[in-house]
Formats: C-alpha cells, structure tokens, sequence
C-alpha cells in the first residue's frame, strides 16, 4: 500500500479516535452528573470504549479498501 494511503488512513483513524475521546468525555460528564456509582461509570465506560473501538475498526478498514480499490 502506497504511503500516501497509509497517511490518509493513519490521519482518519487519528481523528476518529478524537471523536471518540470526546464521546467518552460527555458520556462521563453525564453519567457523573446523574449520580452514577463509580462501578456503573467504568462498566458504561468500558462498554462504550469497545463500541467505538469496533466502529473505528470497521470504518477503518473500510476507508483502506475504498483508497486501495480508487488507487
């Protein structure tokens, strides 16, 4: 793969990261402030973190396939 791919693919996958730290963020901030207990915040946490791991993956692989295929 050429390297300008892996420079768009490693710059998209930088920012989706962003979005999901951001997600994380207000999910917290809201969670917190509804007065959840500090085990329901990590597991909601831990469970949104591998929602988006998963999507960011996917999305991923397919901006990858997509520049390989229009390359």
């Amino acid at each position: 793969m050429s390297d300008r791919i892996e420079r768009i693919v490693a710059t998209a996958a930088f920012m989706l990261a962003v979005l999901a730290w951001r997600e994380r963020q207000k999910a917290r901030d809201l969670l917190a402030s509804q007065g959840a207990t500090a085990e329901e915040l990590a597991r909601e946490l831990r469970t949104l973190d591998a929602e988006n791991s998963a999507r960011i993956a996917e999305a991923i692989e397919a901006l990858r396939l997509d520049l390989v295929a229009w390359r």
